[in-house]
């Protein structure tokens, strides 16, 4: 059972608190009462009740009830503490031995007397009452192990075990069947003081920390070093919780920033939140680009681009590389061991050709690729390698299988403590989600209680972030009053929770703010998600990244009010917003190419929609794009028919002309171009007045005019598509941005101003390197028009590179094929073949099947004689058409029939006429010049 209630409550405010629960009964008190006069039952009673309360009060136990002749206490409930659970079982232990030494005197008397007690720990919520202020599954779980016990005897539930087995000896009982619980409980029984109990299979893995001062000076040193040269070296710190990692790491920065004037970047990773996705990635490039404003670097206008992994790492590169010219950078990422699995390819590439620049990296356990070199100074904890591998020697000891499928969250979890991984893989075999090692729990829980209300409600604030978040972040999402903040952010620092540096203030320990966390009611969890969520889908306006994280938060508190009243107002609520909020992140990782995660988190979007007529069809809209994205036209087909039958187009107009828009595409696509169709979806985009919808039907309208050959309307379409769209994202903005570049390479419009606005465009997408590279092609082309060869050629080949680092294959035949036109406007025909082939190669392996035939054509011509035409009909676009008529040209003379080759010049002729573009006839007027010389000649 988990509490519900919340801070807001005007009633004193219930507290959760991980206490151990000492349940006593009397054996056969109904057989002794049923026999004894009352009088004599009645001193019996008492002397139990003084023999056994005294002894549960003495060692801090907090009488909570008595239950006919049951004690129950709790340790734990005013000021925790870290052996709250060893006392409780010396308690046990006392008030059997105080019982015995009365038992003599009893047996005189005919009087048998003899107790049971159940101990378990765990989490309650702590009332103000007098009695009965303990509400908790634990409470239960001690009474049903006290039934459990032998006579004068105690025995123990998994948790307490976990906590006491190093100092209490103890014996393991058989599982427990008890009433109410779905599985049987796993128990021990306390032993006698003489008894050794079990062996500490762990009893010497006690953990020696290094004199941090001098290890201090060591480190501060070697990156002195590592900053006076280009070595892009890593530098990691390992250390458990509690170590210092995290002061020290800020000390080092501190130091090496006034040793060596070095720029100083520092970032933290989040223990919860986006671990596969890119929120610490975009976090680095954000902190960097923070750095170029300082430095007088002008920010990128229009509209902001949606990111993927790779070009966030090549963005990274750049701005490292141009920072590290100016002075030293050091990049300095906290708990690594949470890093995701984009940030941490970014540092596994980290190398010298970036400048004089080092990486420090502290975590419990910081783990690195293969080809990553690094220099590490340990605290002594396990390595994550020597962690699994303890997992099945701790599974086996516990006598617990394996916890194979949680291996990863138990490693995190522990942290390279010994200790706490052998009690989570202990936890883990109980299942459930509460993977938190109690000792951690008691020990921070005791340091947690000696803080105000406010001051963990910010730790706990800081653990749902699952980042470092700022103050501000804090104190919007905190629910605190202004004044209340400010006295909880200074008994945080004073407690030493809060370390401060002349930038800003963080949480010391991610351990003690998941504890915080762990111990808020699922009402309080449910509204700081909300709060959290709230923050950023504001932040998300500017910074559309900051929507995948909302989503995550959005789901969290869907999820912390189903579990207290799925039926309620607010649970239903919390599921509409979860939904909405995964909608606009599937939107926007499907913006940025993401194919399958916008499935998914459409997926489950659409499981928490309910009836909702207009989200089900904004669901829908993200969901068929990212379904045609994928190759499963039919199936985008058959799911947006099923919503236009199902739900009318009013009910949400913008995403209904999405709908109507994704079905233009597949079916151009697969049937031919459809112009009642396009002028139907116009008509619906335009009622819906919803930019994202008509840009993308006049970028579909553009790109059938270019592949007509009709580049100057296709110009003029996809200009008006750039300027309907202005500062909102939606699917198309890529392809907009990548086309419009072509178009002005291809079109009409005179070469200075194309290449100008070609590299206007470029500028713009300075963020996205990808894209970026995309636009740089068409404005290499536009150089070699103009004759500034080495312009283009370096722009192709930092292309190229960034095609090739970004493992983009089809940009990086791209890429080639317009290194095959510049060679063939530079005369070089040989060139021109080779990049053609090449690229006609590359195309293939990726199924780019019309590409390919396009530049094995331009590869054969360019080769005449030599080599044979490729399979096919020739149909498609303009340009194939015309390489088609110039090789059946060829073949007509080659056979004797110079009248069909005749035939065929002319009606390249023709074709290369009926193109709207002086930049797309460039290379194939020069093409046809040397067919028909070639033709002449022989």
């Amino acid at each position: 059972m988990r509490c519900g209630n919340t801070l807001s409550d005007d009633r004193e405010a219930p507290d959760l608190r991980f206490v151990t629960v000492a349940f006593c009964d009397l054996a056969r008190s109904t057989e002794l009462a049923a026999r004894l006069r009352p009088e004599v039952w009645s001193g019996v009673l008492d002397a139990y009740f003084t023999e056994v309360g005294g002894a549960l009060s003495r060692a801090g136990g907090r009488l909570e009830k008595f239950i006919g002749d049951a004690i129950v206490a709790v340790f734990g409930a005013g000021n925790g503490g870290e052996d709250d659970a060893v006392n409780a079982a010396n308690a046990a232990r006392a008030a059997m031995d105080g019982l015995a030494g009365q038992a003599e005197s009893l047996r005189r008397r005919g009087i048998e007397l003899s107790i049971r007690f159940g101990l378990a720990s765990g989490r309650v919520v702590a009332t103000g009452r007098d009695s009965s202020f303990a509400i908790g599954a634990v409470m239960n779980r001690a009474a049903r192990l006290q039934a459990a016990a032998p006579e004068n005897g105690a025995a123990v539930d998994l948790k307490t075990w976990l906590l006491i087995r190093h100092a209490v000896p103890c014996r393991p009982l058989p599982p427990v069947q008890a009433k109410g619980f779905d599985k049987p409980l796993r128990a021990w029984r306390l032993s006698p003081p003489s008894d050794d109990g079990e062996q500490d299979p762990n009893g010497e893995g006690v953990i020696r920390y290094v004199n941090q001062v001098v290890l201090r000076q060591r480190l501060s040193d070697r990156l002195s070093r590592m900053l006076a040269e280009p070595s892009g070296t890593l530098l990691a710190i390992e250390g458990d919780v509690g170590v210092g990692k995290t002061r020290l790491v800020r000390e080092l920065c501190a130091q090496a920033e006034t040793a060596s004037g070095c720029r100083v970047v520092m970032l933290s990773c989040p223990p919860i939140g986006d671990h596969s996705g890119l929120g610490p990635l975009t976090r680095l490039d954000r902190l960097l680009a923070s750095g170029a404003e300082r430095r007088g670097d002008e920010g990128r206008e229009g509209p902001q681009v949606p990111r993927a992994a790779d070009e966030l790492r090549l963005a990274i590169r750049r701005r490292l590389s141009e920072m590290s010219r100016e002075r030293p950078v050091l990049v300095a990422i906290d708990d690594y061991q949470w890093a995701s699995d984009h940030l941490r390819a970014f540092v596994d590439g980290v190398d010298a050709s970036l400048g004089p620049l080092a990486f420090l990296l502290s975590g419990r356990q910081v783990k690195l690729g293969d080809g990553a070199r690094a220099e590490r100074a340990v605290l002594e904890p396990l390595e994550d390698e020597d962690a699994y591998d303890l997992l099945g020697h701790v599974a086996a000891a516990l006598g617990v299988p394996e916890p194979r499928d949680r291996a990863d969250e138990v490693v995190k979890r522990g942290g390279g403590n010994p200790l706490f991984l052998e009690q989570l893989v202990a936890l883990a075999a109980e299942g459930g989600d509460d993977l938190i090692a109690p000792s951690a729990e008691a020990a921070l829980g005791a340091r947690l209680d000696r803080l105000g209300p406010a001051a963990r409600r910010v730790l706990a604030c800081s653990a749902a972030w699952g980042a470092d978040a700022d103050l501000v972040d804090l104190a919007a999402t905190c629910g605190l009053a202004d004044k209340d903040f400010d006295l909880a952010v200074g008994e945080l620092s004073a407690a030493g929770f809060l370390l401060d540096n002349p930038r800003d203030h963080h949480v010391g320990s991610r351990v003690v703010a998941e504890v915080a966390y762990s111990r808020l009611t699922l009402a309080d969890q449910a509204d700081v998600h909300s709060r959290i969520t709230r923050r950023l889908q504001e932040r998300a306006r500017q910074r559309p990244d900051a929507m995948e994280t909302a989503s995550v938060h959005a789901e969290r508190a869907y999820g912390a009010l189903c579990e207290f009243d799925p039926d309620s107002p607010e649970a239903r609520d919390a599921g509409r917003r979860a939904a909405m909020s995964l909608c606009s992140a599937a939107r926007l990782v499907a913006a940025r190419s993401e194919i399958p995660l916008a499935l998914e988190l459409a997926g489950r979007a659409a499981h928490l929609c309910g009836d909702d007529q207009a989200l089900r069809l904004e669901i829908g809209a993200v969901e068929t794009y990212a379904l045609a994205a994928a190759g499963k036209g039919a199936l985008a087909l058959e799911r947006i028919a099923a919503l236009q039958r199902e739900i009318p187009a009013k009910a949400n107009l913008p995403a209904a002309a999405h709908l109507k828009a994704t079905e233009v595409a597949i079916r151009s696509t697969e049937s031919g171009w459809d112009g009642d169709l396009l002028a139907e979806a116009t008509s619906l985009a335009e009622r819906a007045g919803e930019a994202g919808g008509r840009s993308r039907l006049l970028l579909f309208e553009g790109l059938h005019h270019a592949r007509a050959g009709d580049y100057a309307t296709a110009e003029h379409l996809l200009r008006e598509a750039l300027t309907i769209l202005g500062a909102e994202n939606c699917f198309g903005v890529a392809e907009i941005y990548g086309n419009l570049a072509l178009c002005l390479a291809y079109g009409d419009t005179p070469v200075p101003a194309a290449l100008a606005e070609c590299l206007e465009l470029r500028a713009r997408t300075a963020d996205t390197p990808v894209l970026q590279a995309a636009v740089s092609c068409p404005a290499a082309f536009l150089h070699g028009r103009i004759g500034d060869r080495d312009e283009a050629v370096r722009l192709l080949r930092e292309a190229e590179n960034v095609f090739r680092d970004a493992d983009h294959r089809a940009g990086m035949a791209g890429a080639l094929e317009f290194g095959a036109m510049l060679a063939e406007l530079d005369g070089d025909h040989a060139r021109a073949a080779e990049a053609a082939g090449a690229a006609a190669d590359l195309y293939e392996r990726i199924g780019f099947v019309a590409a390919a035939f396009r530049c094995r054509s331009r590869m054969t011509l360019m080769n005449w004689p030599g080599a044979a035409p490729p399979a096919g009909d020739g149909t498609g676009s303009w340009d194939v058409r015309i390489l088609r008529e110039q090789l059946s040209a060829l073949q007509a003379h080659d056979a004797g029939d110079s009248a069909a080759a005749g035939a065929h010049l002319k009606r390249t002729r023709e074709l290369i006429g009926m193109v709207r573009g002086a930049g797309a006839v460039a290379v194939p007027i020069l093409e046809f010049q040397r067919t028909a010389s070639l033709i002449s000649r022989r």
